[in-house]
Protein backbone atom coordinates (compact mmCIF):
# COMPACT_ATOMS: atom_id res chain seq x y z
CA UNK A 1 0.00 0.00 0.00
CA UNK A 2 1.62 3.42 0.85
CA UNK A 3 4.23 2.37 2.74
CA UNK A 4 7.55 1.65 1.72
CA UNK A 5 9.59 -1.78 2.93
CA UNK A 6 13.23 -2.78 2.22
CA UNK A 7 13.41 -6.60 1.04
CA UNK A 8 16.04 -8.50 2.26
CA UNK A 9 18.18 -11.02 -0.17
CA UNK A 10 19.11 -14.43 1.48
CA UNK A 11 21.32 -16.28 0.27
CA UNK A 12 23.11 -19.51 1.55
CA UNK A 13 26.88 -20.49 0.76
CA UNK A 14 27.97 -24.17 1.17
CA UNK A 15 31.42 -25.35 1.60
CA UNK A 16 33.27 -27.62 -1.08
CA UNK A 17 35.14 -30.59 -0.27
CA UNK A 18 38.33 -29.36 -2.21
CA UNK A 19 37.87 -25.63 -2.98
CA UNK A 20 34.74 -23.22 -2.90
CA UNK A 21 32.22 -22.78 -5.78
CA UNK A 22 29.94 -20.00 -6.42
CA UNK A 23 26.46 -20.44 -4.80
CA UNK A 24 24.15 -21.75 -7.12
CA UNK A 25 21.47 -19.14 -8.07
CA UNK A 26 19.13 -21.13 -10.28
CA UNK A 27 18.32 -24.18 -8.35
CA UNK A 28 15.02 -25.12 -6.88
CA UNK A 29 13.96 -23.45 -3.59
CA UNK A 30 14.86 -26.45 -1.89
CA UNK A 31 18.53 -26.16 -2.84
CA UNK A 32 19.20 -22.59 -1.04
CA UNK A 33 17.18 -22.45 1.80
CA UNK A 34 18.53 -21.50 4.89
CA UNK A 35 20.20 -23.38 7.74
CA UNK A 36 17.20 -21.95 9.95
CA UNK A 37 14.84 -22.44 7.05
CA UNK A 38 12.26 -24.48 9.65
CA UNK A 39 12.18 -21.99 11.98
CA UNK A 40 11.12 -19.42 9.63
CA UNK A 41 8.73 -21.89 8.66
CA UNK A 42 6.75 -21.66 11.84
CA UNK A 43 4.11 -19.28 12.52
CA UNK A 44 4.62 -17.15 15.19
CA UNK A 45 2.54 -17.39 18.45
CA UNK A 46 -0.48 -16.20 17.54
CA UNK A 47 -0.38 -15.22 14.02
CA UNK A 48 -3.35 -17.47 13.14
CA UNK A 49 -5.03 -14.54 15.00
CA UNK A 50 -3.20 -12.11 13.93
CA UNK A 51 -2.88 -10.99 17.40
CA UNK A 52 0.34 -10.50 19.08
CA UNK A 53 0.77 -12.40 22.68
CA UNK A 54 3.10 -12.47 25.30
CA UNK A 55 3.03 -13.93 28.76
CA UNK A 56 3.02 -10.58 30.75
CA UNK A 57 3.55 -10.84 34.74
CA UNK A 58 2.99 -7.95 36.79
CA UNK A 59 3.79 -7.08 40.46
CA UNK A 60 4.42 -4.07 42.94
CA UNK A 61 7.28 -3.01 45.14
CA UNK A 62 6.68 -2.58 48.46
CA UNK A 63 6.01 1.41 47.84
CA UNK A 64 3.59 0.63 45.11
CA UNK A 65 5.95 1.06 41.84
CA UNK A 66 4.63 -1.23 39.14
CA UNK A 67 6.38 -3.67 37.34
CA UNK A 68 5.10 -5.09 34.38
CA UNK A 69 7.71 -7.97 33.01
CA UNK A 70 8.17 -10.40 30.27
CA UNK A 71 10.43 -12.91 30.05
CA UNK A 72 12.03 -13.77 26.59
CA UNK A 73 16.01 -15.12 26.14
CA UNK A 74 16.33 -14.28 22.14
CA UNK A 75 19.38 -12.77 23.19
CA UNK A 76 21.31 -11.94 26.63
CA UNK A 77 20.09 -8.69 27.06
CA UNK A 78 16.94 -6.61 29.04
CA UNK A 79 15.82 -3.32 28.22
CA UNK A 80 13.95 -1.54 31.37
CA UNK A 81 11.83 1.31 30.56
CA UNK A 82 11.12 3.81 33.75
CA UNK A 83 8.03 5.44 32.68
CA UNK A 84 5.69 8.02 34.82
CA UNK A 85 2.24 8.62 33.38
CA UNK A 86 2.59 12.29 34.19
CA UNK A 87 4.56 13.85 30.73
CA UNK A 88 5.04 17.61 29.12
CA UNK A 89 1.40 18.59 29.46
CA UNK A 90 2.01 19.05 32.90
CA UNK A 91 5.03 21.84 33.12
CA UNK A 92 5.33 24.71 31.12
CA UNK A 93 6.72 24.61 27.81
CA UNK A 94 10.51 24.41 27.13
CA UNK A 95 10.84 22.43 30.45
CA UNK A 96 9.75 19.08 29.20
CA UNK A 97 12.73 19.30 26.24
CA UNK A 98 15.38 21.08 28.28
CA UNK A 99 14.60 18.16 30.87
CA UNK A 100 15.07 15.41 27.99
CA UNK A 101 18.14 17.09 26.96
CA UNK A 102 19.77 17.52 30.48
CA UNK A 103 18.81 14.70 32.68
CA UNK A 104 20.67 11.30 33.63
CA UNK A 105 24.01 13.14 33.68
CA UNK A 106 24.49 13.39 37.27
CA UNK A 107 23.41 12.32 40.66
CA UNK A 108 24.21 14.32 44.32
CA UNK A 109 26.31 11.25 44.57
CA UNK A 110 28.17 11.17 41.17
CA UNK A 111 29.46 13.91 38.89
CA UNK A 112 29.14 13.90 35.32
CA UNK A 113 32.09 12.57 34.14
CA UNK A 114 31.71 9.64 36.54
CA UNK A 115 28.61 8.67 35.81
CA UNK A 116 29.58 8.36 32.00
CA UNK A 117 32.38 6.48 32.82
CA UNK A 118 30.08 4.07 34.76
CA UNK A 119 27.55 3.65 32.17
CA UNK A 120 30.28 2.88 29.61
CA UNK A 121 32.23 0.03 31.65
CA UNK A 122 28.55 -1.09 32.22
CA UNK A 123 28.10 -1.16 28.58
CA UNK A 124 24.60 0.39 28.80
CA UNK A 125 22.83 2.45 26.53
CA UNK A 126 20.06 4.55 27.62
CA UNK A 127 17.68 7.65 26.20
CA UNK A 128 14.88 10.03 28.08
CA UNK A 129 11.78 10.15 26.30
CA UNK A 130 8.77 12.66 26.87
CA UNK A 131 5.20 13.12 25.56
CA UNK A 132 2.87 15.36 26.20
CA UNK A 133 1.45 11.83 28.55
CA UNK A 134 4.22 10.57 29.49
CA UNK A 135 7.87 10.75 30.77
CA UNK A 136 10.26 7.86 30.31
CA UNK A 137 13.72 6.70 30.78
CA UNK A 138 14.93 3.74 28.55
CA UNK A 139 17.69 1.33 29.58
CA UNK A 140 19.29 -1.75 28.01
CA UNK A 141 22.16 -3.92 29.46
CA UNK A 142 23.36 -7.23 29.37
CA UNK A 143 21.05 -9.25 31.52
CA UNK A 144 24.38 -10.16 33.88
CA UNK A 145 24.68 -6.53 34.82
CA UNK A 146 21.39 -5.31 35.15
CA UNK A 147 22.05 -5.14 39.37
CA UNK A 148 24.79 -2.31 39.04
CA UNK A 149 23.35 -0.42 36.15
CA UNK A 150 19.78 -0.39 37.92
CA UNK A 151 21.43 1.09 41.44
CA UNK A 152 23.18 3.82 38.93
CA UNK A 153 20.15 4.89 37.18
CA UNK A 154 17.79 4.84 40.21
CA UNK A 155 20.23 7.10 41.81
CA UNK A 156 20.03 9.18 38.86
CA UNK A 157 16.73 9.26 38.84
CA UNK A 158 15.72 9.55 42.95
CA UNK A 159 18.73 12.12 43.24
CA UNK A 160 19.23 13.72 40.34
CA UNK A 161 22.24 16.89 39.93
CA UNK A 162 22.02 19.30 36.83
CA UNK A 163 25.23 21.02 36.58
CA UNK A 164 25.01 24.56 35.12
CA UNK A 165 27.68 23.21 32.68
CA UNK A 166 25.00 20.89 31.38
CA UNK A 167 22.32 22.92 31.74
CA UNK A 168 24.30 25.86 29.42
CA UNK A 169 25.11 22.93 27.06
CA UNK A 170 21.74 21.93 27.07
CA UNK A 171 20.40 25.65 26.03
CA UNK A 172 23.08 26.24 23.44
CA UNK A 173 21.82 22.83 21.69
CA UNK A 174 18.13 23.67 22.08
CA UNK A 175 18.97 27.22 20.33
CA UNK A 176 20.89 25.87 17.57
CA UNK A 177 17.66 23.19 17.16
CA UNK A 178 14.96 26.16 16.73
CA UNK A 179 17.37 27.90 14.58
CA UNK A 180 17.53 24.86 12.47
CA UNK A 181 14.00 24.02 12.74
CA UNK A 182 13.06 27.38 11.92
CA UNK A 183 15.25 27.63 8.34
CA UNK A 184 13.60 24.08 7.12
CA UNK A 185 9.99 23.66 5.46
CA UNK A 186 9.35 21.24 7.57
CA UNK A 187 9.64 23.44 10.36
CA UNK A 188 7.94 26.07 8.77
CA UNK A 189 5.26 23.63 8.02
CA UNK A 190 5.14 22.31 12.12
CA UNK A 191 4.96 25.84 13.19
CA UNK A 192 2.11 27.05 10.61
CA UNK A 193 -0.30 23.68 11.51
CA UNK A 194 0.24 24.63 15.23
CA UNK A 195 -0.86 27.82 14.61
CA UNK A 196 -3.66 27.49 12.53
CA UNK A 197 -5.26 24.65 15.33
CA UNK A 198 -4.68 26.51 18.44
CA UNK A 199 -5.31 30.21 19.46
CA UNK A 200 -2.01 32.50 20.88
CA UNK A 201 -1.93 31.46 24.75
CA UNK A 202 -3.07 27.70 24.27
CA UNK A 203 -0.15 24.98 25.28
CA UNK A 204 0.31 24.13 21.60
CA UNK A 205 0.26 27.27 20.10
CA UNK A 206 4.20 27.15 19.20
CA UNK A 207 4.59 23.70 17.85
CA UNK A 208 8.46 24.46 18.75
CA UNK A 209 9.69 24.97 22.00
CA UNK A 210 9.31 28.77 22.61
CA UNK A 211 12.47 30.76 22.46
CA UNK A 212 12.02 32.66 25.39
CA UNK A 213 11.28 29.86 27.20
CA UNK A 214 14.70 28.44 27.25
CA UNK A 215 16.45 31.01 29.17
CA UNK A 216 13.77 30.79 31.59
CA UNK A 217 14.75 27.38 32.95
CA UNK A 218 17.06 26.60 35.70
CA UNK A 219 18.44 23.40 37.18
CA UNK A 220 16.11 23.64 39.73
CA UNK A 221 13.06 23.54 37.64
CA UNK A 222 14.60 20.52 36.12
CA UNK A 223 14.74 18.69 39.11
CA UNK A 224 11.39 20.14 40.32
CA UNK A 225 10.01 18.44 36.38
CA UNK A 226 11.92 15.21 37.44
CA UNK A 227 10.32 14.75 41.10
CA UNK A 228 6.64 15.79 40.20
CA UNK A 229 7.27 12.80 37.30
CA UNK A 230 9.10 10.09 38.99
CA UNK A 231 6.74 9.48 41.89
CA UNK A 232 6.29 6.04 42.92
CA UNK A 233 2.05 6.10 42.21
CA UNK A 234 2.92 7.40 38.68
CA UNK A 235 5.99 5.20 38.11
CA UNK A 236 6.08 1.67 36.15
CA UNK A 237 8.95 -0.38 35.55
CA UNK A 238 8.43 -2.03 32.24
CA UNK A 239 11.05 -4.81 31.37
CA UNK A 240 11.30 -7.32 29.10
CA UNK A 241 14.48 -9.57 28.23
CA UNK A 242 17.04 -12.49 29.56
CA UNK A 243 15.91 -13.33 33.28
CA UNK A 244 13.10 -14.37 35.46
CA UNK A 245 10.65 -12.79 37.73
CA UNK A 246 12.51 -14.42 40.54
CA UNK A 247 16.03 -12.45 40.15
CA UNK A 248 14.20 -9.61 38.85
CA UNK A 249 12.26 -8.36 41.71
CA UNK A 250 14.85 -8.55 44.31
CA UNK A 251 17.29 -6.29 42.02
CA UNK A 252 14.67 -3.82 41.64
CA UNK A 253 13.17 -3.97 45.31
CA UNK A 254 16.84 -2.88 46.12
CA UNK A 255 17.45 -0.35 43.66
CA UNK A 256 13.96 1.66 43.18
CA UNK A 257 11.91 -0.29 46.57
CA UNK A 258 12.62 2.64 48.77
CA UNK A 259 11.89 5.52 46.30
CA UNK A 260 9.80 8.76 47.18
CA UNK A 261 8.00 11.14 45.58
CA UNK A 262 5.57 14.19 46.14
CA UNK A 263 2.06 13.14 45.83
CA UNK A 264 0.38 14.91 43.10
CA UNK A 265 -2.92 13.56 41.47
CA UNK A 266 -3.58 12.23 38.17
CA UNK A 267 -2.45 14.27 34.52
CA UNK A 268 -5.27 16.45 33.08
CA UNK A 269 -5.98 16.85 29.89
CA UNK A 270 -4.96 20.23 28.25
CA UNK A 271 -8.54 22.24 27.48
CA UNK A 272 -9.20 21.71 23.70
CA UNK A 273 -9.57 24.78 21.58
CA UNK A 274 -12.33 26.22 20.16
CA UNK A 275 -13.29 24.17 16.61
CA UNK A 276 -11.41 25.55 13.11
CA UNK A 277 -13.85 28.12 11.32
CA UNK A 278 -14.14 27.10 7.80
CA UNK A 279 -11.79 29.59 6.32
CA UNK A 280 -9.10 30.37 5.36
CA UNK A 281 -9.39 26.82 4.55
CA UNK A 282 -6.00 27.12 2.82
CA UNK A 283 -3.05 28.93 4.16
CA UNK A 284 0.45 28.94 1.91
CA UNK A 285 4.00 29.57 3.97
CA UNK A 286 6.02 31.54 1.50
CA UNK A 287 9.16 30.05 0.75
CA UNK A 288 10.56 30.88 -2.90
CA UNK A 289 13.49 28.68 -2.78
CA UNK A 290 13.40 24.67 -3.74
CA UNK A 291 11.38 22.94 -6.05
CA UNK A 292 9.21 20.90 -3.87
CA UNK A 293 6.02 22.25 -1.87
CA UNK A 294 5.27 19.90 1.60
CA UNK A 295 1.36 19.47 1.76
CA UNK A 296 -0.82 18.72 4.91
CA UNK A 297 -4.06 18.32 5.26
CA UNK A 298 -4.57 19.16 8.94
CA UNK A 299 -6.93 18.65 12.29
CA UNK A 300 -7.50 19.09 15.92
CA UNK A 301 -6.96 14.99 16.36
CA UNK A 302 -9.56 13.34 18.65
CA UNK A 303 -8.21 12.09 22.15
CA UNK A 304 -7.84 8.72 23.46
CA UNK A 305 -11.04 8.72 25.51
CA UNK A 306 -13.42 8.63 22.29
CA UNK A 307 -16.01 5.86 22.09
CA UNK A 308 -15.21 5.28 18.45
CA UNK A 309 -11.88 5.49 19.13
CA UNK A 310 -11.13 2.36 16.43
CA UNK A 311 -13.71 3.51 13.49
CA UNK A 312 -11.05 6.85 13.91
CA UNK A 313 -8.24 4.45 13.48
CA UNK A 314 -9.66 2.98 10.62
CA UNK A 315 -10.38 6.88 8.95
CA UNK A 316 -7.23 7.77 9.35
CA UNK A 317 -6.05 4.48 7.86
CA UNK A 318 -7.79 4.97 4.72
CA UNK A 319 -6.71 8.49 4.71
CA UNK A 320 -3.04 7.89 4.67
CA UNK A 321 -3.82 4.75 1.88
CA UNK A 322 -5.90 6.90 -0.36
CA UNK A 323 -3.46 9.88 -0.05
CA UNK A 324 -0.44 7.83 -1.28
CA UNK A 325 -2.81 6.23 -4.31
CA UNK A 326 -3.90 9.57 -5.32
CA UNK A 327 -1.03 11.28 -5.41
CA UNK A 328 2.22 8.47 -5.89
CA UNK A 329 0.27 6.14 -7.79
CA UNK A 330 -2.64 7.94 -10.29
CA UNK A 331 -0.66 11.55 -10.15
CA UNK A 332 2.94 10.79 -10.23
CA UNK A 333 3.79 13.86 -8.04
CA UNK A 334 5.46 12.78 -4.83
CA UNK A 335 7.21 9.72 -3.66
CA UNK A 336 4.84 8.99 0.05
CA UNK A 337 2.61 10.35 2.13
CA UNK A 338 2.61 9.78 5.58
CA UNK A 339 0.11 10.14 8.79
CA UNK A 340 1.52 11.97 11.39
CA UNK A 341 0.52 13.43 15.21
CA UNK A 342 -0.57 11.21 18.12
CA UNK A 343 -4.08 9.64 19.82
CA UNK A 344 -2.97 10.92 23.27
CA UNK A 345 -5.23 12.71 26.57
CA UNK A 346 -5.43 15.83 24.92
CA UNK A 347 -6.70 17.07 21.31
CA UNK A 348 -3.63 17.08 19.35
CA UNK A 349 -2.77 17.59 15.70
CA UNK A 350 -3.23 14.41 13.23
CA UNK A 351 -3.33 14.95 9.28
CA UNK A 352 -1.26 13.43 6.51
CA UNK A 353 1.34 14.94 5.03
CA UNK A 354 3.53 14.60 1.59
CA UNK A 355 6.17 16.49 -0.41
CA UNK A 356 4.91 16.85 -3.96
CA UNK A 357 6.57 18.41 -7.10
CA UNK A 358 6.05 22.24 -6.88
CA UNK A 359 3.96 23.06 -9.60
CA UNK A 360 1.81 20.39 -8.53
CA UNK A 361 0.84 21.34 -5.17
CA UNK A 362 -2.09 22.61 -6.42
CA UNK A 363 -3.15 18.67 -7.73
CA UNK A 364 -2.62 17.91 -4.20
CA UNK A 365 -4.40 20.51 -2.20
CA UNK A 366 -7.37 19.46 -4.67
CA UNK A 367 -6.81 15.64 -4.28
CA UNK A 368 -6.95 16.04 -0.53
CA UNK A 369 -9.80 18.06 -0.67
CA UNK A 370 -12.06 15.40 -2.55
CA UNK A 371 -10.42 12.74 -0.41
CA UNK A 372 -11.49 13.58 2.58
CA UNK A 373 -14.96 14.28 1.33
CA UNK A 374 -15.24 11.04 0.04
CA UNK A 375 -13.80 9.62 3.09
CA UNK A 376 -17.03 11.63 5.19
CA UNK A 377 -19.67 10.80 3.01
CA UNK A 378 -19.29 7.50 1.02
CA UNK A 379 -18.32 4.34 3.36
CA UNK A 380 -15.30 2.04 2.01
CA UNK A 381 -15.63 -0.59 -0.06
CA UNK A 382 -15.70 -3.97 1.69
CA UNK A 383 -12.09 -4.59 0.10
CA UNK A 384 -10.66 -1.06 1.67
CA UNK A 385 -12.38 -1.84 4.88
CA UNK A 386 -10.67 -5.52 5.07
CA UNK A 387 -7.25 -3.63 4.11
CA UNK A 388 -7.43 -0.93 6.57
CA UNK A 389 -8.07 -3.74 8.91
CA UNK A 390 -5.16 -6.09 7.99
CA UNK A 391 -3.16 -2.94 7.89
CA UNK A 392 -3.69 -1.58 11.35
CA UNK A 393 -3.67 -4.53 13.29
CA UNK A 394 -0.76 -6.14 11.65
CA UNK A 395 1.75 -2.02 12.30
CA UNK A 396 1.18 -2.91 15.82
CA UNK A 397 4.13 -4.69 16.69
CA UNK A 398 3.84 -4.93 20.60
CA UNK A 399 6.34 -7.72 20.79
CA UNK A 400 8.20 -8.22 17.79
CA UNK A 401 11.46 -7.67 19.83
CA UNK A 402 12.65 -7.06 23.41
CA UNK A 403 12.73 -3.45 23.61
CA UNK A 404 9.59 -3.23 21.52
CA UNK A 405 8.07 -5.49 24.31
CA UNK A 406 9.04 -3.09 27.00
CA UNK A 407 7.99 -0.35 25.55
CA UNK A 408 4.61 -1.39 24.40
CA UNK A 409 4.10 -2.49 28.11
CA UNK A 410 5.27 0.83 29.30
CA UNK A 411 2.35 2.33 27.00
CA UNK A 412 0.05 -0.10 28.64
CA UNK A 413 1.17 1.69 32.27
CA UNK A 414 0.51 5.32 30.86
CA UNK A 415 -2.77 4.71 29.30
CA UNK A 416 -4.41 2.42 31.80
CA UNK A 417 -4.66 -0.18 29.07
CA UNK A 418 -5.41 -4.00 29.82
CA UNK A 419 -2.56 -6.36 29.58
CA UNK A 420 -4.55 -8.07 26.75
CA UNK A 421 -5.04 -5.22 25.27
CA UNK A 422 -3.39 -6.34 21.89
CA UNK A 423 -6.01 -9.28 21.25
CA UNK A 424 -8.83 -6.52 22.90
CA UNK A 425 -7.65 -3.74 20.25
CA UNK A 426 -7.64 -6.48 16.93
CA UNK A 427 -11.04 -7.80 18.06
CA UNK A 428 -12.42 -4.03 18.29
CA UNK A 429 -10.54 -3.27 14.86
CA UNK A 430 -12.12 -6.16 13.21
CA UNK A 431 -15.78 -5.84 14.88
CA UNK A 432 -15.53 -1.74 13.24
CA UNK A 433 -18.27 -1.74 10.25
CA UNK A 434 -17.85 0.55 7.16
CA UNK A 435 -20.55 2.90 8.14
CA UNK A 436 -19.17 3.25 11.39
CA UNK A 437 -15.92 4.46 9.95
CA UNK A 438 -17.37 6.82 7.67
CA UNK A 439 -19.24 8.45 10.60
CA UNK A 440 -16.09 8.64 12.62
CA UNK A 441 -14.67 10.75 9.36
CA UNK A 442 -17.50 12.93 9.37
CA UNK A 443 -17.41 13.43 12.88
CA UNK A 444 -13.42 13.87 13.16
CA UNK A 445 -12.07 14.74 9.82
CA UNK A 446 -14.87 16.30 8.67
CA UNK A 447 -13.63 18.63 5.87
CA UNK A 448 -15.23 22.05 7.01
CA UNK A 449 -12.96 22.08 10.08
CA UNK A 450 -9.93 20.63 7.47
CA UNK A 451 -7.04 22.74 6.59
CA UNK A 452 -4.88 22.41 4.21
CA UNK A 453 -1.37 24.03 5.26
CA UNK A 454 1.45 24.05 1.90
CA UNK A 455 5.20 25.24 2.25
CA UNK A 456 6.47 26.34 -1.07
CA UNK A 457 6.61 29.42 -3.35
CA UNK A 458 3.46 31.07 -2.42
CA UNK A 459 3.43 33.12 -6.18
CA UNK A 460 3.33 29.93 -7.90
CA UNK A 461 1.01 28.45 -5.75
CA UNK A 462 -1.74 30.42 -4.21
CA UNK A 463 -3.59 31.29 -8.09
CA UNK A 464 -3.97 28.26 -8.75
CA UNK A 465 -5.61 27.88 -5.30
CA UNK A 466 -7.66 30.59 -5.67
CA UNK A 467 -8.73 29.56 -9.38
CA UNK A 468 -9.91 26.05 -7.58
CA UNK A 469 -12.89 28.08 -5.41
CA UNK A 470 -12.66 25.74 -2.99
CA UNK A 471 -12.08 28.34 0.26
CA UNK A 472 -10.25 31.31 1.23
CA UNK A 473 -6.67 31.12 0.55
CA UNK A 474 -4.18 33.04 3.46
CA UNK A 475 -0.66 33.50 2.26
CA UNK A 476 1.91 34.25 5.31
CA UNK A 477 5.39 34.66 5.02
CA UNK A 478 7.52 32.22 6.88
CA UNK A 479 7.62 32.33 10.56
CA UNK A 480 10.92 34.33 12.38
CA UNK A 481 12.79 33.47 15.22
Amino acid sequence: MRRVFLAALLTACGHAAVAPTAPRLDGPIADRSTPDADFRGKPPEGAALGVPSANIEERRLKNGIRVLFVERHDAPILSVNIVSDRGGDQADAGIPEFWRRATMVASEKYKYWEVNELMNGLGAAWSAHVTPDSTEVRVTVLSKLLEPTMDLVSDLIEHPSFPPSRVTLARQRMRAGLESSYATAEGQLLLAIHRALYPAGHRYHDGLVPPESIDKVTPEILEAYQHFAFTPEHMTLAVAGDTTLAVLLPILESAFGTHTGPKVGPQAPVAPPPEPEPNPRFIVMDQPSGSQAHVAAVWLGAPTTIDDRFPYLLALEALENETFVRLRVKLGITYGAQLFGEVGRSRRPIGVASAVELDRAVDAAKALVEITDRLATAPLSAEDLDDGKTALIGAATYFDSISSTASSLAGFAVYGRPLDYPKLRAAAVRACEAEAVRNAAERWLNPSRMRIIIVGDAARIVPGLQKLSLGKVLRSPPFKL
